[in-house]
């Protein structure tokens, strides 16, 4: 009976232990940078927060040493804050970017437009003053042949498609 406990808890072990090795979350690299999937604390205007008590979404990006590949700024202000999606609940937890959230010009025409599904972004737009597209990020069309390498549209004041690119992995 004492084999079989033994036996359970070290199987028990190993299996923890395995899955702990392949858990790439929040990792670093042997010069102390970021490397891989990141959880991105987010303040209530969307920009990177480390400050624990100003903390209200969570997001995840991708590192490569220093470079963010789901970097998506600051969306709100003071002035113009982020607008939440319809189901967008009020509470005291640090909740994933889940739905649209926009912020406006001072003039009511939208300046930003974040769509995000549990955490991980799936589309990001800016708009000029006059409400016309200025940029498009679509995180779910591939636009290369490596990872994050996703299609970026930039567009003309008349409003159309001026080129398609895709981000370019930095050099180290």
């Amino acid at each position: 009976m004492k084999f079989k406990i033994l036996s359970f808890l070290a199987l028990l072990f190993i299996c923890q232990l395995s899955k702990a090795q392949s858990d790439t979350l929040n990792r670093f690299d042997a010069n102390n940078k970021k490397i891989g999937w990141w959880i991105v604390y987010l303040d209530c205007f969307l920009a990177i927060s480390d400050d624990g008590n100003r903390i209200n979404y969570y997001m995840f990006s991708y590192f490569d040493g220093k470079f963010n590949y789901f970097n998506i700024g600051k969306i709100g202000t003071k002035r113009n804050p982020v607008i939440r999606p319809a189901s967008h609940k009020i509470s005291s937890q640090t909740q994933p970017l889940d739905g649209e959230y926009k912020a406006n010009f001072s003039n009511g025409q939208t300046r930003f437009v974040v769509n995000a599904q549990k955490g991980i972004l799936k589309e990001y737009k800016e708009f000029r003053k006059d409400g016309t597209l200025k940029t498009r990020f679509d995180y779910t069309e591939s636009c290369g042949d490596t990872p994050f390498h996703y299609c970026i549209y930039l567009y003309k004041k008349d409003g159309s498609l001026k080129t398609k690119t895709t981000i370019q992995t930095p050099k180290k």
